[in-house]
């Protein structure tokens, strides 16, 4: 295919910026990564062109790549995958962080952390919750419910 022959077959897919294009291609973090093709892949928005732009480093012109062809699409699941990741990743370590947090909250050990991210899911849904809410589901008093809501909201 047209793809193929411009870039050859060994390709890294890097999603998003010119920035991201450079980290990519090692140019940010002094890897030696000379055998790696890499591209990126942009949306375009407001505009009348294709949805999609794919791009070589160093290249302003976009790679002629039809919109709706198999390599379009299979670009566009390789960068949605990555998304999709991306995201995981960072809601995992958000729930971390703010877990870590809930064990900082005095009075409040590794049982009750526990007990109240079950009830609740995540320390989002406790952060927005009614105090008696929490004294409830945790099975404390509401003194201790109010001290982990202002802890959590400082």
């Amino acid at each position: 295919s047209d793809l193929q022959s411009q870039i050859g077959s060994d390709l890294q897919s890097q999603i998003g910026s010119d920035l991201q294009s450079q980290i990519g291609s090692g140019e940010k973090n002094g890897l030696d990564l000379s055998g790696v093709k890499v591209i990126s892949l942009a949306k375009q928005h407001g505009s009348d062109g294709p949805p999609e732009r794919v791009f070589l480093p160093g290249v302003k012109e976009p790679l002629p790549i039809l919109p709706g062809s198999r390599e379009m699409f299979i670009l566009v699941r390789l960068r949605d995958e990555a998304h999709r990741f991306a995201n995981r990743a960072r809601t995992r370590r958000q729930e971390k962080t703010f877990s870590s947090r809930l064990s900082e909250v005095p009075g409040l050990g590794p049982k009750r952390v526990t007990t109240l991210l079950t009830a609740f899911g995540s320390v989002e849904r406790i952060r927005t919750a009614d105090p008696a809410e929490i004294a409830k589901a945790g099975h404390f008093s509401l003194d201790l419910a109010q001290k982990i809501l202002a802890f959590l909201n400082a």
